[in-house]
């Protein structure tokens, strides 16, 4: 369980790499959060104009928020997770990066949405508001981390990580509260130089949370991945340095080869599935390895005379996933006589990112250390043998 203590150290610690450029990176989202008044003016100006209008006013400036303001704020929050995991400063320019990723509508969506929801708790007396804002505390870390991912789901994540947290969440944020007041003592002068220890310190407290509720590595670079929308603890096990999957069902693997999918497709193998012999064992258990996206970090075993079926289509596939680069059924991997053998039978394909696109509902042997690519999004797999 994380400590108030414990991720402070490693807020403080990891910031040392990347402090000044934190730094720029906080005045230009402060600069450019600060460009928010102009639409907002002009909002109250049309209300000034037409004053029937002013019952949806306070939505006027939720709307403008959550389209601007919130998506600059996110870019903050992608910018600090990056720099967090890598250990050095990632690009400034990732400030931007939540209008450019494809998923700028779904994430102005879920913020605005975020912002009119807790407006409207709010207005149930002070508590329900107050107890719902940190129910919605994960949303902007969430959307920086899963932009792809829909609105129930980011909702029901960010539940899911502050339920019974929240009452530690509220104590972290007062045991910072001495840092706000000398920025305030300073007519706001400080809160350049305090802010991105602010920020690396609640980006910490996330990955904290995100491990202990999600079963989420602190160091799994997701960056965009997608999860499966109902949790990932009953999916990672082991500590953050070593984690191994667990297919939820063993009975979806095939026994036979026979894979199924939204195009008829053959039985590859003839209705057989060879067993990789003790000369294949002697280099290392095959492996898929999570690179980057929901799986990264993980290391997924290929079994003895089984199949991991890749895929979006839960009552199919033994891996799951959820980004739109993924098909139902994406691909199939197996160790057979010391090979790996990959089948694509996706949409959007699979790339080897030595070799080019993989031909599709054919049977490639690949190498060991071969990187695949699932479509031109960020599930990234790595084909290993460990020991």
């Amino acid at each position: 369980m994380w400590t108030i203590t414990e991720v402070k150290k490693r807020a403080w610690g990891g910031l040392k790499n990347y402090y000044w450029k934190a730094v720029a990176l906080d005045f230009i989202v402060g600069f450019m959060s600060g460009l928010s008044v102009i639409p907002c003016a002009l909002a109250i100006g049309v209300v000034f104009v037409c004053p029937c209008l002013s019952p949806i006013s306070p939505f006027i400036s939720m709307i403008v928020t959550g389209f601007y303001t919130n998506i600059i704020g996110v870019g903050g929050i992608k910018y600090f997770l990056h720099s967090i995991r890598n250990g050095e400063s990632g690009p400034i320019s990732m400030v931007f990066s939540g209008f450019s990723t494809g998923h700028y509508g779904n994430s102005a969506k879920i913020l605005t949405f975020r912002n009119i929801f807790q407006f409207l708790w709010s207005l149930l007396f002070c508590i329900p508001g107050i107890i719902k804002s940190y129910e919605y505390w994960a949303i902007p870390y969430l959307i920086a981390d899963y932009p792809e991912k829909t609105q129930d789901e980011i909702f029901s994540l960010s539940k899911q990580m502050t339920t019974g947290n929240k009452w530690r969440i509220f104590v972290f944020q007062l045991s910072l509260i001495g840092w706000s007041l000398l920025g305030m003592v300073t007519f706001g002068l400080a809160f350049f130089f305090i802010s991105p220890y602010l920020d690396a310190a609640f980006t910490e407290l996330y990955l904290a949370i995100r491990e202990e509720r999600l079963g989420i590595p602190r160091d799994a670079a997701q960056n965009g991945g997608s999860g499966s929308g109902n949790g990932y603890n009953s999916n990672y096990i082991g500590s953050s340095d070593h984690v191994v999957y667990q297919p939820q069902n063993q009975n979806l693997l095939p026994q036979n080869g026979m894979v199924d999918d939204d195009a008829p497709t053959a039985d590859i193998y003839g209705g057989s599935n060879p067993v990789y012999g003790g000369s294949a064992q002697a280099f290392g258990r095959p492996t898929l390895v999570g690179v980057q996206g929901e799986y990264a970090g993980a290391s997924i075993p290929i079994e003895p005379g089984q199949k991991l079926i890749v895929g979006r289509d839960a009552t199919r596939c033994n891996v799951i996933l959820s980004s739109p680069q993924v098909s139902r059924l994406h691909m199939t991997v197996e160790y057979v006589d010391g090979k790996f053998i990959v089948v694509d039978y996706s949409t959007y394909g699979t790339h080897d990112l030595n070799q080019g696109q993989l031909p599709k509902e054919t049977s490639v042997s690949v190498p060991a250390g071969t990187t695949l690519r699932l479509g031109n999004g960020d599930e990234v797999f790595r084909l290993e043998l460990r020991s």
